[in-house]
């Protein structure tokens, strides 16, 4: 211990020296010299002459066999005394929460690393937004070459290469090369946020690292604790006693709502009750998942780039989301019936077209009403 500063001291002696916590550190390193330091720690070790007080440290009453020196203290008469006063005058939201801090603590942990490794996923597939705005670039410059309801075709590419680009038969060349160039952009646009919400991340996974260090030497504090463990403010009464609706919300890069179903009981609520005859009614073909609405009364088919949007949300919310390309079927919703007897989401749809378009997880939130 010698040569050692005082926060160096304080923890080589939590890390490494029995009976020593948060508590107590201070009361061997506050004498002229560390043989007061030692003579403190075995008349703890050895426990000579309790004299138990209640100690008043970050705000509440801590108990300990003797009087240590920094703090407030009150002498009780035994330590089972003392016990029933810090029990009394505990908080009892909080006395759980001290037996819980690390099953709380470990959660957190584990989530923040799952939320880690999804959005480095997401960056990683930010990668082809290049390749996607180069094969757009050659559809358009190669029209002439691609035949009307082509599913692939082979091009020589900027750089001399052959490439074979994969067509939606049920577009037109154009419109397929548009649609690449909106993935594109929508990449580009997560990789220039992705980056942010990483290190954000990062910054609360270093913090609950902290926490857990702190937590291994007893040294949490009640603010810690209640940070972890408190409730959720209860809602008011008038929310409480709104109904929740059969889908969740979104806005279309173009204006238009997106409605999608919040589950397969709530599917029907909202195509047979929360929609219009003809607005547009979307879903992931051979699939299960949320029927969407794209709010739309025209007679005329929507904008390219809002409906897109919208099969996109459908096939994020199908069985389907981790598929590269997923088929996505859309109609009016009056062309949409359910057979009697079919279970909750089962419906037939008339008038099929289909979208093939690839999940983009980070969509919704931008979406997000």
């Amino acid at each position: 211990m010698e040569g050692l500063g005082e926060k160096d001291a304080r923890a080589a002696l939590l890390a490494n020296v029995a009976y020593v916590s948060g508590l107590n550190v201070g009361s061997l390193l506050d004498g002229p010299g560390r043989e007061d330091g030692f003579r403190a720690w075995r008349r703890m070790a050895s426990a000579e002459g309790v004299a138990p007080h209640l100690h008043q440290r970050g705000g509440s009453a801590q108990l300990y066999p003797w009087r240590l020196p920094g703090c407030r203290a009150e002498a009780i008469d035994s330590l089972l005394d003392g016990m029933a006063r810090v029990w009394a005058a505990t908080d009892e939201v909080a006395v759980p929460a001290i037996g819980q801090a690390n099953r709380l603590l470990a959660g957190e942990a584990r989530r923040l690393k799952r939320k880690l490794k999804r959005l480095h996923a997401q960056l990683e597939k930010t990668a082809e937004a290049a390749r996607l705005r180069e094969e757009g670039a050659l559809i358009l410059s190669s029209l002439h070459l691609i035949e009307p309801g082509a599913a692939k075709v082979t091009l020589s590419g900027f750089d001399g290469t052959r490439q074979t680009i994969a067509l939606d038969p049920q577009r037109k060349p154009q419109e397929h090369a548009n649609a690449l160039f909106r993935r594109a952009g929508r990449l580009e646009r997560a990789a220039a946020t992705l980056p942010r919400l990483i290190r954000a991340t990062g910054n609360d996974l270093a913090r609950i690292a902290a926490l857990r260090e702190r937590h291994q030497r007893g040294d949490l504090s009640r603010e810690d604790l209640d940070s972890l463990s408190s409730p959720r403010t209860p809602q008011s009464p008038s929310r409480a006693a709104r109904p929740t609706l059969p889908y969740r919300s979104y806005t279309s890069s173009g204006g238009l709502q997106i409605r999608v179903g919040r589950g397969a009981r709530h599917n029907d609520d909202l195509t047979f009750r929360h929609s219009r005859p003809m607005d547009i009614w979307l879903h992931a073909r051979h699939a299960a998942g949320a029927h969407v609405i794209l709010r739309w009364t025209r007679p005329e088919r929507p904008p390219a780039a809002d409906l897109e949007e919208a099969a996109v949300l459908a096939a994020n919310h199908s069985g389907a989301r981790a598929s590269g390309t997923v088929p996505v079927d859309w109609t009016r919703r009056k062309w949409v019936r359910k057979p009697r007897g079919a279970p909750p989401g089962a419906v037939i749809p008339d008038r099929v077209q289909t979208l093939f378009v690839a999940p983009d997880p980070s969509l919704a939130e931008r979406l997000r009403d």
